[in-house]
């Protein structure tokens, strides 16, 4: 049975309209100048409010960063996205309120139902850090794992599924090999709800210059900090109606993996094929 009005959480409680437009006209002009941002088919999304289920590379930043101020710019204030954030970033000292205020709530399936109730959209990462930190030899993956509840989300919510592709965020930050094997021995699983620690090549310079050039150690902050001026590229997919196209099976677990093949495999499909430019 689906929680009542009153049990849900009040995903507009932190919201600031004013904040979050000027924010976004920012982070599009950024994007625009600096990734070259572009993204095509925002004539697929429908009028109905829908769950944007997106792939994430990039260390969580740049995907993040052109999707929202794109869909912020484009939108205005008649049409809201409500970004799904794992708890973490949401607890860091200023940069948690500021992201609340432009619409990131921590990630519930009572959070999405108060969105959808409100007529917001819903945006989520499954892949989340095992998706976004990805080695340097995957750029074109699609990796959710057995992350699986942004299908029974849209299952049990009833609304269409518009994925969104994106190619180029990979390279903004470089990751080295090896960050999975180190966040499961740390145990970052079980203590942080991450599987992956988030180490790029730049944050092992900055280590390197604190040891080898203490007097360098600004620099190496700063070139660590700001992204690669890479080429990012974003495409709306063809909405999918995951109850009709599933309501054949009766089995819920694999009514949801059914849902999963679905979206997964456009998002892998789009991925391994786009390319930049129109």
């Amino acid at each position: 049975m689906p929680p009542s009005a009153d049990a849900l959480p009040d995903v507009d409680a932190c919201f600031d309209e004013a904040r979050f437009l000027e924010l976004a006209g920012r982070a599009h002009a950024f994007a625009h100048k600096w990734f070259r941002f572009q993204l095509r088919g925002l004539e697929r999304v429908p009028d109905q409010p829908c769950l944007f289920v997106a792939n994430h590379s990039g260390a969580g930043y740049a995907d993040v960063v052109c999707l929202l101020g794109e869909l912020g710019f484009h939108f205005g204030s008649r049409r809201r996205v409500v970004g799904l954030s794992h708890s973490f970033p949401l607890t860091i000292p200023v940069y948690g309120d500021l992201i609340r205020s432009v619409g990131a709530v921590e990630a519930s399936p009572e959070a999405a139902s108060a969105a959808f109730a409100r007529g917001h959209d819903v945006l989520v990462y499954p892949g989340g850090d095992i998706d976004a930190y990805r080695g340097l030899h995957r750029p074109r993956d699609v990796v959710f794992g057995t992350r699986r509840g942004y299908a029974r989300l849209a299952l049990e919510a009833g609304i269409p599924v518009v994925p969104v592709a994106t190619i180029g965020s990979h390279w903004s930050y470089l990751v080295p090999p090896g960050t999975r094997l180190v966040g499961r021995a740390l145990g970052l699983k079980r203590r942080a709800r991450a599987e992956v620690i988030p180490v790029t090549i730049g944050m092992l310079g900055v280590a390197a210059t604190a040891l080898l050039a203490p007097w360098a150690l600004p620099i190496a902050l700063v070139a660590a900090i700001v992204p690669n001026r890479v080429r990012v590229t974003s495409e709306m997919l063809p909405a999918i109606d995951v109850c009709a196209a599933t309501q054949e099976i009766t089995d819920p677990a694999e009514r949801v993996e059914a849902v999963h093949r679905l979206v997964h495999g456009a998002l892998q499909s789009a991925v391994r094929d786009m390319r930049h430019g129109s």
